[in-house]
């Protein structure tokens, strides 16, 4: 859950911001119908997509470490 839980935010917060974009470009279909909530739901969409590259950065770094760290403590075979 880790893992998955950044990426599956990030990919949500980039189809809203998509219909964000569109909804600017085509008013009439209407995908976010009132303004008020287009500009908090923008700066949500932003937080989430930074937050998530953080945790998936950091998810990544953790593994890296984890990695080198058992490779160092493993008795070299010579």
């Amino acid at each position: 859950m880790k893992k998955i839980f950044p990426h599956v935010c990030m990919d949500l917060s980039f189809i809203f911001l998509t219909l964000c974009v569109l909804d600017q470009f085509n008013p009439p279909m209407h995908f976010l119908s009132r303004n008020i909530f287009k500009i908090p739901l923008m700066i949500y969409l932003i937080l989430v997509i930074g937050q998530s590259i953080a945790a998936i950065a950091a998810n990544r770094r953790a593994q890296r470490r984890k990695l080198r760290k058992a490779q160092a403590e493993k008795p070299s075979q010579e």
